[in-house]
């Protein structure tokens, strides 16, 4: 990860954010609309996952196989430092994911909310792989 100048998305802009809050910026929702939208589907979220750990390819996945693969993407990929192209791609597909695990429907606040929980985890790294899976943050 880069740390940009204040402002544009610098990790010093976010010191006072407490463990488990996921900020909400309307310039950071716009850049991750931008930068990560369309979500892929998920068979090709999936597929970009498995690729990634290096696991068989195996297109059609059960919820709880789909649960199983996003929770080790994400614990695989904590810390990592990725370049911007990477880390849209990792939200893009963990949004894909959580969003397909989700029985509530796809709305503008949703996708919102999901990118913006895959940005806090893994750049901020301030809430857990479980929390963002199972929602109770956003």
């Amino acid at each position: 990860m880069a740390d940009y100048p204040p402002g544009v998305g610098s990790k010093t802009d976010y010191r006072e954010i407490m463990p488990g809050e996921i900020p909400r910026d309307e310039f950071l929702v716009s850049r991750l609309r931008q930068q990560c939208l369309p979500l892929p589907n998920v068979e090709t979220a999936t597929l970009s996952m498995q690729h990634a750990l290096e696991f068989s390819t195996q297109k059609m996945l059960s919820k709880r196989e789909l649960h199983k693969l996003t929770h080790d993407f994400l614990l695989a990929l904590l810390g990592v430092e990725f370049d911007r192209t990477s880390l849209n791609s990792a939200i893009s597909n963990v949004a894909s994911a959580v969003l397909s695990l989700r029985d509530a429907p796809r709305t503008v606040q949703t996708i919102d909310d999901v990118l913006l929980a895959s940005h806090a985890y893994f750049w901020l790294e301030n809430i857990s792989a479980e929390a963002l899976l199972e929602g109770s943050e956003c």
